[in-house]
């Protein structure tokens, strides 16, 4: 298996969010949202088949949001989400200036994942909120 810095085609994509269990999504607005990332990191197998990938997008200057940070259901999911998020984070380290914030929006299995690598719940000081547009 190899970590690399490397945006999925579209089709990848679909395919790993769908095996994922995650929600069908227009295909037009999922290549855009691919192509203005900050950062891509995919996680490729033997076959050079995508088994993760994880994603950075903000202003580039002080609001970055950890996004997308999905792994085939057949995969070792905590040690591989783990080691698409050191590489996403390495990426912040070099290009994120020292006042920059980095968000991330996480199920509750993923959390303790992210507190290991010094996240802190924002509540109660702050509510996090989503719309649909």
């Amino acid at each position: 298996m190899k970590i690399v810095n490397e945006v999925p085609d579209l089709k990848e994509y679909v395919d790993l969010r769908l095996a994922a269990g995650m929600e069908a999504a227009d295909e037009e607005a999922l290549k855009n949202g691919l192509m203005h990332s900050l950062c891509t990191v995919s996680a490729r197998g033997d076959q050079d088949e995508l088994l993760g990938m994880g994603r950075i997008i903000g202003d580039g200057g002080v609001y970055y949001q950890i996004v997308d940070l999905i792994v085939s259901p057949v995969q070792d999911e905590q040690s591989l989400q783990e080691a698409i998020l050191y590489q996403l984070l390495d990426y912040l380290e070099t290009h994120a200036s020292k006042d920059a914030q980095l968000m991330v929006v996480s199920d509750v299995a993923g959390i303790k994942l992210y507190q290991k690598h010094g996240f802190k719940l924002v509540y109660p000081d702050y509510y996090g909120l989503t719309r649909s547009v």
